[in-house]
């Protein structure tokens, strides 16, 4: 009897276990889920002016430099990268050459792999008005990567836009 009690209390013991080891392997699996798309989630593009103009052109127009950067905060890289910068206002690329490409509102960056834990940064010197710095807190942009089990995603900038009243 004593026996049949012991065995009784070893398998109820050792169900236990597995049903609590069975539980932390669902649990540890789970965070790892959460934190995967919270990782991919903030990939993200970001834009800075490294100089801004003092003083317009002749016509109205003036010289910027910006920083562009994206940064993969994910513990594994992601490739076939591309960023859309959407600008309020059409602007102008001016090449390293010196030769001032057309008008236009948005600006394509691309780079084939950004690495885990890592960045790209790309610098651009653009013509806008000189004036646009008010109207330049409404550029927005978005980027687009493939991660290594090759699914496709995009992410939007600003996430949250506190002065248009509208989450992207």
């Amino acid at each position: 009897m004593i026996s049949a009690v012991s065995s009784l209390v070893a398998g109820v013991a050792a169900a236990g276990a597995v049903f609590y080891a069975a539980k932390q392997v669902g649990a540890a699996t789970r965070d790892r889920r959460e934190q995967r798309t919270r990782e991919v989630d903030g990939v993200s593009v970001a834009w800075l002016p490294l100089e801004a103009p003092d003083h317009p052109d002749g016509d109205g127009l003036a010289s910027w430099l910006y920083e562009f950067r994206i940064d993969n905060p994910a513990g594994l890289p992601i490739d076939d990268v591309r960023a859309t910068v959407h600008f309020p206002m059409p602007v102008r690329r001016i090449r390293y050459s010196g030769r001032v490409e057309g008008e236009t509102t948005s600006l394509q960056l691309t780079t084939p792999v950004i690495a885990a834990h890592g960045h790209r940064v790309w610098k651009r010197r653009l013509l806008l008005p000189f004036d646009a710095d008010g109207t330049l807190e409404k550029t927005r942009a978005e980027v687009t990567f493939s991660t290594v089990s090759g699914e496709r995603h995009v992410n939007h900038w600003p996430k949250h836009r506190a002065s248009a009243g509208t989450a992207e």
